[in-house]
């Protein structure tokens, strides 16, 4: 069975296009992806969206997005997708 690999070069195109990543969520393991992101692409922008902030995610997120309970789930999402360009969630 043959085993099969990214190439550098296709790895590089898959990290510059996550440039904006939107995290659903707000707590330890949201907080470790996001870390994770960083350490693996510094130049990322991360925004995390939940119900509070988290001190450990404000520190490595450009901004927080708080659930507005006026708007159903899916009306936060796509305006946060559309708001900041997201290219990935997770």
């Amino acid at each position: 069975m043959s085993e099969s690999s990214i190439s550098e070069s296709s790895m590089s195109e898959l990290k510059s296009s996550m440039n904006h990543i939107l995290i659903i969520g707000n707590g330890g393991r949201e907080c470790a992806i996001a870390y994770a992101i960083k350490r693996d692409n510094p130049d990322s922008h991360i925004y995390y969206f939940g119900n509070h902030s988290n001190p450990g995610l404000d520190l490595v997120c450009d901004a927080f997005y708080k659930y507005q309970l006026t708007m159903s789930l899916e009306e936060n999402i796509k305006n946060l997708l559309e708001i900041y360009s997201i290219s990935l969630v997770v």
